[in-house]
């Protein structure tokens, strides 16, 4: 009767043993497949995990500028940084606008020495790492903006330029649009003869210095951070540059002309530091570069709105847009190339190439 009951209970325990073991997964047939009453192609994983941890180094992209929303520089900012994120968590992408990171020049520094990874600047900020962006700077050069934004992000002309920069430390992977620069003073004038003995706030390059000598006027070098303050205590008269940066730093109010000349193009360099391009593998650079022109061509669209904008919004605060006389254009374009072409090419020799081959660009690109 013992022994009845014995063989009883181990019975009972093997059954449950094989119930425990079967609920387990272990001991059938089965090895890593879905569980009962689901179907292969239908893992367990709970809505909305996150995408699998990549093991790989982390990048970090200190990116700065020296304008603030809604400039076309932050704007590009803004949606590369969702965009890159995005497409891989090995880079994270941090926003240093106004100037954050330092004046123009030490942002420019920080790339070189790698403490720093993308600036966002027009290019006369970068002439005296890389003089060679001078040339792009040249006023009567390139005859508009939308001419100067095919050649430098389509064309073997800009491929050029890049390879060239490239040799200090820094690589321009592209250029945003920008309208034609203008000026902005604390009076109207009406001819090249109203700018003599004003004080106008210039890029550091040479170009953009005999520029303004050209006018009449004298130049005066200072970081974009400092701008308004100096136009506020009358150390300057004004400055030359365009209405993306006079309106969302509000600086018609301190200077409250916008004069239509000279008209002449300029671009927004998007530069990265060398020191991390070369330390990506070529995936990540492939996917960062792609990301660029993606972003750069959306932010095109938005910039061409947003300038427009930027003049309404003026005109509404009670800025005055002041239009010049041909013949007065005709002046100030006259003095400027005068003043500019030949000095640059003097002292720059080697910036003759180059400088030919924006000449035959322009000839082959204009009607």
């Amino acid at each position: 009767m013992k022994r009845n009951k014995s063989l009883a209970w181990i019975l009972v325990l093997t059954l449950m043993l094989g119930i425990v073991l079967s609920a387990c997964g272990g001991g059938g047939a089965s090895t890593g497949g879905a569980p009962a009453g689901r179907p292969d192609s239908a893992p367990s994983e709970p809505q909305g995990a996150a995408p699998v941890e990549n093991t790989g180094e982390t990048y970090v992209i200190r990116m700065g500028c020296a304008t603030v929303l809604p400039s076309h520089p932050n704007q590009f900012m803004e949606e590369f940084k969702a965009a890159l994120e995005s497409k891989s968590d090995q880079f994270v992408v941090e926003l240093y606008p106004a100037n954050q990171l330092g004046s123009n020049t030490q942002m420019i520094q920080g790339l070189q020495n790698g403490t720093v990874q993308c600036v966002i600047l027009p290019v006369g900020f970068f002439t005296p790492i890389a003089p060679i962006m001078n040339v792009l700077d040249l006023p009567g050069l390139v005859p508009d903006s939308e001419m100067q934004y095919e050649m430098l992000n389509n064309s073997e002309v800009g491929e050029s330029f890049r390879t060239e920069i490239a040799k200090q430390g820094m690589t321009p992977l592209s250029y945003l649009y920008c309208v034609e620069k203008e000026l902005l003073l604390n009076r109207s004038i009406s001819s090249i003869g109203d700018m003599k003995g004003l004080k106008i706030r210039s890029f550091d390059s040479e170009v953009a210095q005999n520029e303004i000598v050209a006018y009449g006027a004298s130049p005066v070098s200072m970081s974009t951070g400092d701008l308004a303050l100096a136009l506020q205590q009358n150390a300057v008269d004004g400055c030359l540059n365009d209405v993306t940066l006079y309106d969302p730093m509000k600086l018609y109010e301190k200077a409250p002309y916008v004069i239509k000349a000279p008209g002449n193009p300029t671009s927004n360099c998007i530069m990265f530091s060398n020191e991390l391009l070369d330390r990506l593998p070529d995936d990540l650079r492939r996917l960062l570069e792609e990301t660029v022109v993606e972003v750069r061509e959306s932010v095109y669209t938005y910039t061409h709105t947003y300038i427009q904008e930027c003049y309404d919004h003026m005109v509404a605060e009670g800025c005055t847009i002041v239009e010049l006389s041909g013949e007065a254009l005709a002046e100030f374009n006259e003095a400027a190339v005068a003043g500019t072409h030949a000095p640059f090419l003097s002292s720059m020799p080697d910036a003759q190439p180059l400088y030919d081959m924006v000449v035959d660009y322009v000839e082959a690109h204009t009607a």
